[in-house]
């Protein structure tokens, strides 16, 4: 009978690792910025699209969509402080511009280390999404409708989703007339 030899077991464990790593990196597991950012600008999107979603979220000046994970912690005239796990988004609103407004999206053209910024418009409203580098894992991320826009840090696992989330709020609000 043959001694047994960890040096081939280890070899084998090794090469069955690299396998498993490949599929993961072919399957999309690791996706690129370039492809992260492109599929945030299509969640962001399609979400400012929808638009039957309901305001479930009254403050003083404002009416909203807000999706269950996400909670107000603060309201200021023109500002609002939101969180959803542990994170923090800034909405601003600016209640003299329209929703076909591009305000905000002139200005978020000339923010620094920026990585993309996407338009995206209909009759009814101009959407926008824009994109920094932060560092190497976090990015700040920014989506606008007309006078109102929403900005966070993410990183790339979770940007897809925080663009859908953002922009279904900030297409949602809903300024009150009395002021």
């Amino acid at each position: 009978m043959k001694a047994f030899n960890p040096k081939w077991l280890l070899m084998f464990l090794i090469g069955i690792a690299v396998i498993i790593l490949l599929g993961l990196f072919v399957g999309g597991f690791f996706k690129s910025e370039e492809a992260v950012i492109q599929e945030a600008k299509q969640a962001a999107e399609s979400s400012l699209s929808v638009d039957d979603l309901p305001l479930n979220t009254e403050l003083e000046n404002v009416s909203m969509y807000l999706p269950d994970s996400m909670e107000v912690v603060s309201n200021s005239p023109n500002n609002i402080l939101l969180e959803s796990d542990e994170r923090q988004f800034i909405l601003f609103y600016n209640p003299f511009e329209k929703k076909t407004s591009k305000t905000f999206y002139q200005s978020a053209k000339e923010d620094q280390n920026i990585l993309a910024v996407e338009a995206f418009e209909s009759d009814e409203v101009f959407g926008y999404m824009k994109v920094s580098s932060i560092d190497d894992d976090t990015y700040e991320l920014q989506v606008g409708a007309g006078g109102v826009k929403m900005t966070t840090e993410t990183d790339l696992n979770a940007m897809e989703e925080d663009a859908g989330k953002m922009m279904k709020v900030v297409h949602s609000i809903v300024l009150s007339t009395s002021n």
